[in-house]
């Protein structure tokens, strides 16, 4: 049996119950480990890691205020959960305090459990 619940955020304040920016899907009782994560179940469980994107991002508009532009992190996920195979794809942040930050959050990261090793995941960041 799964269980839909929706999160709307306001500066900070969740709301849970109402029409959301993400669902996610908790799973009740007994589950199995489905034979590899998808590029959905990783993007469901990253809504519950925006606040790392957030520290990120603030942390690297301290130092550079005028900064825009695109990161475009890979990863993947072993079948214990961690994230393995961190790389930076896109160069226009590379060795800034930005993609260190992330970098660090992702590899702390850790996912549903799974029977194999998922895809590489993009994860694009703009600001």
């Amino acid at each position: 049996m799964r269980i839909s619940i929706r999160v709307l955020c306001f500066s900070g304040l969740v709301i849970v119950g109402l029409s959301a920016y993400a669902q996610i899907n908790l799973p009740f009782g007994k589950t199995k480990e489905p034979e590899r994560l998808s590029k959905e179940d990783i993007s469901a469980a990253l809504v519950l890691k925006k606040g790392d994107f957030d520290k990120c991002r603030e942390e690297h508009k301290k130092k550079e205020p005028t900064v825009s532009g695109k990161l475009l992190m890979r990863f993947a996920v072993e079948p214990s959960g961690k994230t393995t195979d961190i790389t930076l794809v896109s160069t226009e942040f590379k060795n800034t305090t930005f993609d260190n930050c992330l970098s660090d959050a992702v590899k702390g990261w850790t996912f549903q459990k799974a029977k194999q090793k998922s895809a590489a995941y993009d994860l694009l960041q703009t600001f």
